[in-house]
């Protein structure tokens, strides 16, 4: 993170628990910011920022969460978001493949035919004929 998203993520803490770092000075709050920008320097703001979210809704004590709280649900984050970005490129490469198939029988997708406003049975027509299998049902 850079440090003006250290700098937010810090605010956002004070804003949901206002003692935390109350009574620090220049020097100890800049320093506060620094060991904060080192501890989450690989992580994103967008998971950190969720990971406070979902650490201060679950909250129920009243304490700020640790950094290592904080850290490891923002890992826990970043690996699901991981996850999902890997089943979404296989889908979207499927979905290629389906769409050269098609092209290359001469005929549209199955989304670019409902797009032109053609019936799914219409399409399935077109797709057999093309395939050269016969029209049943």
């Amino acid at each position: 993170m850079t440090r003006q998203e250290t700098l937010r993520l810090l605010s956002e803490l004070r804003a949901a628990y206002p003692s935390f770092c109350r009574g620090l000075g220049k020097a100890e709050l800049e320093r506060v910011v620094e060991f904060w920008q080192e501890l989450f320097a690989g992580e994103t703001y967008e998971d950190a920022h969720a990971a406070v979210l979902e650490l201060v809704s679950e909250g129920t004590k009243g304490f700020v969460p640790s950094q290592g709280a904080i850290l490891q649900r923002c890992r826990k984050i970043s690996a699901a978001s991981s996850s999902l970005s890997e089943s979404r490129r296989t889908l979207l490469k499927n979905a290629a493949e389906i769409r050269k198939y098609y092209h290359s029988l001469g005929i549209p997708s199955p989304a670019e035919a409902k797009r032109r406003g053609i019936s799914y049975s219409d399409w399935r027509r077109m797709a057999e004929t093309a395939e050269g299998r016969s029209c049943e049902g």
